[in-house]
């Protein structure tokens, strides 16, 4: 659904693409899922580098950066959360201006 809306005056408008936006919601989401998929789980067990020193260093290496994927991966699947959400709350927004619209005599399409 594409609503453009005026200021009133002013001249400025803006345009929200809902399908748009909940169509980067979904994205994010696969992202976040291949991402996951691609997470250096086991590397600290899977990697023998010959040397105690530096085996500690990978496997501190491996931990660091497995939360912070996961710490990315949880706050990415946060945002297309809340973006679902606003789009949701837009919709029905713009669906309850509509009818209102309708309702005082307005045109069955709408502005626009």
């Amino acid at each position: 659904m594409n609503s453009g809306k005026g200021d009133g005056g002013g001249g400025s408008s803006y345009l929200v693409v809902a399908e748009s936006l909940a169509r980067a919601a979904r994205d994010l989401r696969v992202v976040a899922d291949v991402v996951r998929e691609g997470v250096i789980l086991g590397l600290d067990d899977a990697v023998n580098v010959g040397h105690q020193q530096l085996q500690g260093t990978l496997e501190e290496f491996a931990s660091r950066w497995q939360s912070g994927a996961e710490e990315l991966i949880h706050r990415q699947y946060s945002i297309a959360d809340r973006l679902t959400s606003v789009v949701g709350a837009y919709l029905e927004r713009e669906a309850a201006s509509a009818a209102a619209y309708r309702a005082a005599g307005g045109v069955a399409g709408g502005p626009g």
